[in-house]
């Protein structure tokens, strides 16, 4: 009886025991009227539908330690934020110490628009907040992704920071200590800069995300410690259990020598290289360069097949390895090696390697099946595999090996 009565007590005490629902558009016409109107530990559910003007876009939590969530996920209840060049939009805003427990969830947030530093994210967290940014998917911005500075440390998980048309995240910063970010289980995929870009010192987890397809580096380290309070070495960032495959750059860069700790990473088959900067300064454990085996790079689907050495029996660190679990069977894409543009057509032609060298030299897009270029054979593709394929086309050489 007196535990039943004690635990009673923690329940009627706890913020939880007076949390309320409010609901939008059936008791408030708009999401900022349902935080407004909301109080601390309240929740604030959203209908499907897609909701834009004013009142539904350049959100502000206010301070407030609520959550608001999507009743039905963030495939049917969108954010958007029909910016313009004339009409420079975002979707929120938080400025005012939000810690944990502010957090949105479930949501699509598209349309924002921003060139300068108050516009230029669809999520703008600064001014030491620390929201929690789960299950949305930001896509389709005329802007970055979510950014963070001012000693701001948001946390993101299970999100897709897909096609915006400069850098998916931005932790930026003039000051000492820095801004930091939690990243964890996100798709990174396609935005018009760098995956995740840190400009001048980093801080934070990166764990399990999958980034691809950036039209420059997995991840810039744009560090400069000058600026970051005379701290030549910032030993504060953890980056393991990614998979950073196919950017149009490198993989990771820097200009500077990095102090963090890079663990069990897969870094495969970006442009101009998987790593560019010196790797002796930190800690580099057990990171690998290997096709990672996504199920259908072409068409978005970056689950793993069985036979992936990102799946925990397979990797070198016995973990799994980026966003996505098993989705397909062993894999099995390369059907005719050397048919680089995967047009399964034979024979081998010039469009073959006119689309080998745009990969390899002039930023253009991946094959979608590496195995298919790998002429020789020998597990990895390089210049030696180009030279094989066009000796075989034209100059009577061996024809490529086998797909096995």
């Amino acid at each position: 009886m007196r535990t039943c009565l004690v635990l009673l007590l923690v329940l009627l005490l706890s913020p939880s025991a007076f949390a309320d629902w409010k609901f939008v558009p059936d008791d408030y016409p708009t999401i900022q009227a349902g935080i407004d109107a909301a109080d601390p530990h309240d929740t604030v559910i959203i209908a499907s539908g897609t909701y834009s003007g004013d009142g539904n876009r350049n959100i502000d939590f206010k301070g407030k330690p609520i959550v608001l969530l999507s009743a039905s996920g963030p495939e049917s209840t969108i954010i958007d934020c029909e910016g313009s060049e004339g009409n420079p939009q975002r979707a929120f805003w938080f400025h005012s110490g939000e810690d944990a427990h502010s957090a949105i969830d479930g949501f699509t947030i598209t349309g924002a628009y921003g060139k300068t530093w108050e516009y230029n994210a669809a999520i703008l967290v600064d001014s030491s907040s620390s929201p929690r940014i789960y299950n949305c998917r930001i896509i389709g911005n005329d802007c970055s992704g979510i950014k963070s500075q001012l000693f701001s440390e948001p946390n993101v998980r299970w999100c897709e920071i897909s096609d915006n048309t400069e850098n998916g995240v931005v932790i930026a910063e003039m000051v000492w200590p820095p801004s930091s970010i939690l990243l964890s289980r996100n798709l990174i995929r396609g935005n018009g800069g760098s995956g995740v870009y840190f400009y001048t010192v980093s801080q934070g987890e990166i764990l399990h995300n999958t980034v691809v397809q950036n039209e420059l580096d997995g991840f810039t380290f744009e560090e400069d410690p000058p600026k970051a309070g005379g701290e030549k070495s910032v030993d504060s960032l953890l980056m393991a259990y990614n998979i950073i495959a196919f950017n149009r750059h490198y993989g990771m860069w820097s200009h500077w020598s990095l102090w963090h700790t890079f663990r069990c990473n897969d870094v495969f088959g970006n442009s101009d290289g998987n790593v560019w900067y010196d790797t002796s300064s930190g800690t580099w454990v057990d990171n690998f360069s290997a096709d990672p085996q996504f199920c259908d790079t072409l068409n978005g689907d970056f689950q793993l097949a069985a036979s992936s050495p990102c799946m925990p029996e397979n990797s070198p660190c016995n973990a799994w390895i980026g966003r996505y679990e098993i989705g397909c069977d062993p894999f099995t894409c390369c059907e005719i090696r050397g048919d680089a543009n995967h047009d399964g057509e034979l024979p081998l032609s010039i469009s073959d390697i006119v689309y080998m060298i745009q990969w390899m030299f002039l930023g253009g897009a991946p094959p979608v099946c590496i195995d298919e270029v790998d002429i020789n054979g020998s597990g990895g593709v390089d210049i030696t595999d180009l030279i094989h394929l066009i000796d075989y086309a034209f100059g009577g050489g061996d024809p490529p090996a086998p797909c096995e």
